[in-house]
């Protein structure tokens, strides 16, 4: 149940749900719940009735009273016309009550997914930088769904419960011995239906570890697609891509077996009540002579209250079955957001970096950095594969902290912002630049609040225009990740989205490593040319043969 509440204040749903929605809900069940147990009542009063007349049939009392406060008579065909207007309400309760959970179940997936992908792609980059592209995918797509039907499955199990209840206060009222004698019968049945679901329980668990795993392995093969076909190795890549599937399925054939035994409801609920009816008759020679009329009315009520606890035990029995989807789901809501900070009003034309400290959990990665850098001297950062050039780089450009010391943004006005308080206007152009499927339109400008004026004269300020133009203009689709692209030109519309989202500082990471000669002074040379306008950072491992820079030895 906690894990429940969670979820509804993770979705926001909090005071919807508690005074809209459910009292709705459970009203119109109640309602239903009693409209089809009378019906019942009264369609078997009609064909059991003998020459005594309907009303002297196992009809309760109170329920004779008020057909006969509504002025109905019993006599036909009075009576059948009134069984008709009973069973079209109940029909109209019946359709509203479906309507108003299928329209329900929508709004809860849909609600469900678009909150986990918002709360990952706007999570601390800290926390989310380690998370498996698969991984994140199937928890979004696949278990998100899964945990929908089980908030869905969760009300409806309460649903069917309270149907149950009106309907066994009903049988209550017309015979209070059958009715119990049948609910002890059952309590067999009881016992098995609760190892079942702690059995389904623990199995369900594991099998959405291994979806995440099997989703997060397919994933990094098809992102290194490339590199699949390069190696001719494909027997291997595709062994590795499906090597969750073995126990996968053996999980899900459990599970199945636990499915099939509470999907036997209906049948193991009579067979466990005329096997303790049978063995009362066989120990006790009693020669039972039943009241037929009765026997169809309680009947009739217990099938309708097997059939909702039947509901009731299935929702259960997928709460337990989909409950193995939570814990992804919940740690992926409990994604610690980005940190909510101003962003800086005026042009930053410098930035200070004081005594700056930071690990990756145990491992201490940066220690006491100081430097600074300034608009028209590239600062480079240089140093070994592994040694922080990176988290330098993420920690000057805001989007992540250190754990001791500071960065300062000055503006043009000599203020300092400290960016643990304030974002500066920050472009970030990695090794591989990634390009998103669409136009190269919306790959340079999300919003599309540039003319093509405006980014017709950022593609001339990086040398990409004529590449540009020759494979079709601003509307050609790029391909998934940019591969329909070279590296070079993929660099190239890297540096242009940078400057086309108005950035005063430009961090560039290895930006000409594996280029050639022609290539690498082109873009050298548009690097002097920017530095003139922006605050310049790069991530180097060579010597850059820059007109100015500085240099800082990480």
């Amino acid at each position: 149940m906690s894990s429940i509440g969670q979820l509804i204040h993770a979705l926001g749903f909090d005071k919807k749900l508690s005074f809209y929605i459910l009292p709705i809900y459970y009203l119109l069940t109640v309602i239903n719940a009693v409209i089809e147990g009378t019906s019942m009542l009264l369609l078997v009063s009609l064909f059991t009735s003998a020459s005594g007349g309907i009303g002297n049939t196992a009809l309760p009392s109170y329920i004779v009273k008020i057909i006969d406060i509504l002025g109905v008579s019993f006599e036909f065909p009075d009576f059948v016309y009134f069984l008709v207007i009973v069973f079209g309400i109940n029909l109209i309760t019946r359709l509203a009550l479906l309507a108003f959970e299928g329209v329900l179940d929508v709004k809860l997936r849909r609600r469900l997914q678009e909150t986990v992908f918002r709360r990952l792609l706007l999570g601390e980059w800290s926390q989310v930088r380690g998370f498996r592209i698969g991984t994140a995918v199937g928890t979004n797509t696949q278990e998100s769904m899964v945990v929908a039907k089980y908030l869905s499955s969760a009300m409806k199990s309460i649903n069917c419960g309270l149907s149950s209840i009106v309907v066994l206060v009903i049988a209550l009222s017309t015979s209070i011995q059958t009715t119990i004698y049948l609910g002890l019968s059952v309590l067999p049945f009881v016992f098995l239906m609760k190892k079942t679901f702690s059995i389904q329980s623990g199995l369900s668990k594991e099998s959405a570890q291994l979806r995440n795993s099997f989703s997060a392995d397919i994933t990094d093969r098809f992102n290194g697609l490339l590199q699949v076909h390069v190696d001719h190795n494909y027997e291997y890549h595709y062994k590795q891509g499906i090597k969750s599937q073995e126990s996968l399925m053996r999980l899900d054939v459990l599970i199945a077996y636990c499915q099939a035994i509470i999907g036997s409801f209906n049948t193991l609920v009579p067979f466990f009540a005329l096997l303790s009816f049978s063995f009362w008759l066989y120990f006790t020679e009693t020669i039972y002579s039943p009241d037929f009329a009765l026997i169809a009315s309680v009947g009739i009520l217990g099938v309708k209250a097997a059939g909702q606890l039947n509901g009731m035990v299935a929702m259960l029995g997928n709460l337990s079955r989909l409950s193995g989807s939570l814990h992804p789901v919940l740690n992926a809501l409990n994604t610690v957001p980005v940190k909510d900070v101003q962003l800086i009003g005026e042009e930053v034309t410098s930035i200070f970096c004081n005594h700056l400290s930071y690990s990756y959990g145990s491992k201490k990665v940066i220690d006491k950095a100081t430097f600074n850098t300034v608009k028209g001297v590239p600062l480079i950062l240089k140093g070994r594969s592994g040694k922080g050039k990176t988290t330098l780089a993420n920690l000057i450009s805001g989007i992540d902290f250190p754990d001791s010391g500071t960065v300062f943004y000055q503006g043009a006005s000599g203020q300092k912002y400290p960016s643990n308080q304030y974002s500066a206007h920050v472009g970030f152009v990695t090794q591989d630049i990634y390009l998103f499927g669409g136009s190269l339109r919306s790959n340079l400008v999300a919003d599309g609040k540039y003319s093509d004026e405006d980014l017709w004269s950022v593609l001339d300020l990086v040398e990409a225009s004529d590449f540009v133009r020759s494979l079709g203009g601003l509307d050609i689709n790029v391909a998934e990740a940019g591969r329909s692209l070279s590296g070079g030109q993929r660099r190239r519309i890297g540096i242009a989205r940078a400057l086309v989202s108005g950035c005063d500082i430009l961090i560039l990471d290895e930006i000409t490593s594996g280029l050639d000669k022609s290539n690498k002074d082109s873009v050298l040379r548009l690097i002097d040319k920017l530095s003139k306008s922006k605050v310049v950072v790069m991530i180097s491992h060579e010597d850059l043969p820059l007109t100015q820079k500085r240099e800082y030895e990480v």
